[in-house]
């Protein structure tokens, strides 16, 4: 058995009054049942997308974490609960989990509610109303070198977590995945919709919410990378947000990097222009 966990101090500093969070986003105990065959529980990171399972800066291109995993799945992501994986010969491993499920906000009772916002809905384990669990489940392919192939779902059986009829009901999850690398290239891309059921969800013209984006980037040198993403998503029926993103990444040292990138929307995803500065590093 092994213990596993990540702290994070998220925007330096933490206060009433300044942006910030201290965070344990992984703590969990993993048994090893067979030699291909763990079993996890704790507070665990959902198997879900690309950036979800492996969101620190240096491991992705650009400043800020493509939109599509930010908004629809959305990372980061943990739950309290339990996870099987195995792993096969031929390069397939699999993954089921059980957690606590999302918990939306009630339109009677918060302030501005947005009751069908996924990313509002992450419970993050601590204090988490459990009346109705969640379903994971992931199958990735990755028996050919410098190609990974995943499928994935998730089942909610409340979003609302309430104990009685409430404004939400069940919804489902689904996506799929690709990175390839070939020489200094590397491709990805992920798509995932969202379909929650119910009449209000429809009424607000929320009840489908999907997105994707396909990411090129070319390493002329070891340490130097230029990238270009277009993203594509929407939360609304009405709406089709566009998002283009080119910029570079510096690896001074291999858990050091800094980043710039130039960001394009249209009308819908807000019109807003402009460029991003960063710097990451992991330890």
């Amino acid at each position: 058995a092994r213990f596993v966990t990540e702290f994070e101090v998220e925007h330096i500093i933490v206060s009433p009054s300044r942006r910030g969070a201290v965070e344990v986003e992984q703590a969990y105990l993993e048994f090893v049942v067979l030699p291909n065959l763990h079993v996890k529980t704790g507070a665990i990171l959902m198997p879900l997308g690309i950036i979800n399972l492996t969101h620190e800066p240096p491991t992705f291109y650009g400043v800020e974490r493509p939109l599509v995993d930010r908004t629809i799945i959305p990372s980061t992501w943990w739950s309290a609960g339990i996870q099987l994986t195995h792993r096969l010969e031929t390069g397939i491993e699999y993954d089921l989990m059980v957690s606590e499920g999302l918990k939306t906000q009630d339109p009677t009772s918060v302030a501005n509610a947005q009751p069908f916002n996924i990313r509002l809905g992450k419970q993050k384990a601590s204090f988490a109303d459990a009346f109705d669990p969640a379903i994971t489940g992931r199958i990735r392919y990755s028996g050919i070198p410098g190609l990974e192939l995943a499928v994935f779902g998730q089942y909610q059986f409340d979003l609302d977590q309430s104990a009685d009829d409430s404004y939400a009901d069940d919804a489902t999850l689904f996506g799929a995945n690709i990175i390839y690398g070939w020489r200094n290239f590397e491709f990805r891309g992920l798509y995932a919709r969202w379909d929650l059921y119910g009449e209000l969800a429809a009424d607000a013209e929320q009840d489908v919410q999907q997105g994707g984006y396909v990411e090129l980037s070319y390493k002329p040198i070891e340490k130097l990378g230029v990238f270009v993403r277009q993203s594509i998503w929407s939360l609304e029926t009405s709406l089709e947000n566009m998002q283009t993103d080119i910029g570079l990444n510096w690896w001074p040292y291999s858990n050091i990097v800094f980043k710039f990138d130039y960001q394009f929307q249209n009308e819908d995803a807000g019109d807003v222009d402009g460029f991003n500065l960063g710097m990451g590093y992991q330890f």
